[in-house]
């Protein structure tokens, strides 16, 4: 496999390549740029499996020099300062991301990501939606991309009905009866998941208050618009049937 890293701290290159060489001997780290104007022209020339772009740089942003790309396939991955709003972007849109300093086990799971992503064509839906993420406030969030092992879905948030952990994933089921498996926890989504919406009724659910139908007194559960019961914790009980008030 074939990787380029663009980034205007010098540091953060030294540092990618050095865990490459150690870490992830079948990827062959073939140039370097240091603005999006050298990356573009790098990519292009070069054409690599994957590209490791730093998200702020001098001259305009990683998410702006994925824009600018055309005719490649080459796999993303983008490498942030921590940056809550950046990273909840990253999240919404289903895009992989490190965050700085860059470490071995977060490189070589981004580097695994890819070679499982290598037959998925290059999603400019999802990119786009990265950037309209990463521009705006995170109340306004009106869209979630989930990606499972068949596609990438775009979802309304309205149209979710709840999410449930699954051990390290998440199960989204939405109103339309479809179920997503994701492979993040559940934490992830109550973050990123607008507030006014959500609601973390039990250690296993998280759910879409606007879409509860009614409370069930007799066993404390709560009957969502199809017609399922889920769980509500009994510490979670006040707090909910208050925000069910109000909605």
């Amino acid at each position: 496999m074939k990787a380029v890293v663009v980034d205007d701290d010098e540091k953060c290159i030294s540092v990618v390549s050095s865990l490459l060489e150690i870490y992830c001997p079948e990827v062959n780290l073939v140039g370097k740029a240091n603005s999006v104007a050298t990356g573009v022209s790098l990519i292009h020339d070069l054409n690599p499996d994957i590209a490791f772009l730093d998200v702020e740089m001098s001259d305009g942003t990683g998410i702006e020099l994925v824009e600018k790309l055309n005719g490649v396939n080459t796999k993303i991955v983008f490498v942030t300062g921590y940056d809550k709003y950046a990273i909840n972007a990253f999240q919404l849109s289903a895009v992989d991301y490190l965050l700085k300093p860059v470490d071995a086990d977060g490189l070589v799971s981004a580097v695994e990501k890819c070679q499982m992503q290598m037959g998925l064509d290059f999603n400019r839906q999802q990119i786009e939606y990265l950037k309209a993420s990463y521009e705006r406030p995170l109340t306004e969030v009106n869209k979630i991309v989930l990606s499972d092992n068949e596609s990438i879905h775009f979802v309304k948030v309205e149209n979710i009905l709840w999410c449930e952990a699954s051990g390290g994933y998440t199960n989204f089921k939405l109103a339309d009866g479809q179920s997503i498996l994701v492979s993040k926890n559940l934490r992830i989504y109550q973050d990123i998941l607008p507030k006014s919406m959500f609601f973390r009724s039990h250690n296993s659910y998280l759910i879409n208050v606007v879409q509860v139908a009614r409370f069930n007194r007799y066993d404390g559960s709560v009957i969502m618009v199809d017609n399922s019961s889920l769980p509500v914790a009994i510490r979670k009980k006040e707090a909910l049937l208050e925000r069910l008030r109000l909605q």
